[in-house]
């Protein structure tokens, strides 16, 4: 089956991205369980738009203040105020997180799903860079996957700048930027090295199915294929 274009009409106005994003990865992470993962080992769906932050009670009215009550106000207001503030940016999560359960749950790969968002402006896109940094950097693989066609901003590219190497870039960037990778990082006697499965993409491709490390050699393929036409069919997609 052919990638479709979510992002531009006439799909983007019959569909809205997000909702098959979320679909996506809740049957990503059933296939997964039912038939690919061995025992001791479970998917489960992340889905998160926007910040993960909680409000501030102080933007709020008080209450009033309860008689006896007086002591747990008073250690509620003793923090100092905070010696500066900056803007934080928490960028979209849409992803299936893979979980070894023995020895009490572990993350030991990472499915994510990019979202328009992640790759809109220099802000978000060194966050969606950290996070992929930040999982390598705790043994954790990891597989990207870009469909977004509204937006030119190419993150593999970005993260390879990030880890500063003049390898591993796509190089087909005059198409648009689309692809569907795989990361394990692994110790190669006295070396770390990040290993890459690379497929860049476009719009009318079929989407090719992923190695995704669990630990050591013990690999599985994610069926990017398979899951992507189950969803359009489970959304009522229709494909020409």
């Amino acid at each position: 089956m052919p990638i479709l274009d979510h992002f531009s009409p006439p799909l983007s106005v019959e569909r809205v991205w997000n909702t098959f994003h979320h679909a996506w990865a809740a049957t990503i992470a059933r296939v997964l369980n039912r038939r690919l993962l061995p025992d001791g080992y479970f998917a489960a769906p992340n889905i998160q738009f926007g910040p993960r932050v909680e409000i501030d009670v102080g933007t709020f009215e008080p209450a009033a203040v309860p008689a006896g009550d007086v002591e747990s106000v008073a250690v509620r207001h003793t923090t100092l105020p905070a010696t500066a503030v900056i803007p934080a940016v928490f960028p979209d999560t849409v992803e299936v997180v893979i979980v070894h359960q023995e020895g009490g749950p572990q993350v030991v790969a990472a499915i994510e799903l990019v979202s328009p968002s992640n790759k809109d402006r220099p802000a978000t896109r060194r966050a969606f860079v950290a996070k992929m940094s930040s999982y390598l950097q705790q043994g954790i693989a990891l597989a990207v996957i870009d469909l977004v066609t509204s937006r030119a901003a190419h993150l593999h590219n970005e993260w390879i700048h990030w880890m500063q190497t003049t390898t591993g870039s796509i190089e087909d960037t005059a198409r648009t930027p689309l692809y569907a990778n795989s990361y394990r990082p692994v110790q190669l006697g006295e070396r770390a090295v990040i290993e890459m499965w690379l497929y860049p993409l476009q719009v009318g491709d079929q989407l090719p199915n992923l190695p995704l490390f669990l630990r050591g050699d013990l690999c599985i393929e994610v069926l990017l294929e398979e899951t992507y036409m189950e969803t359009c069919g489970d959304q009522r997609i229709a494909v020409a």
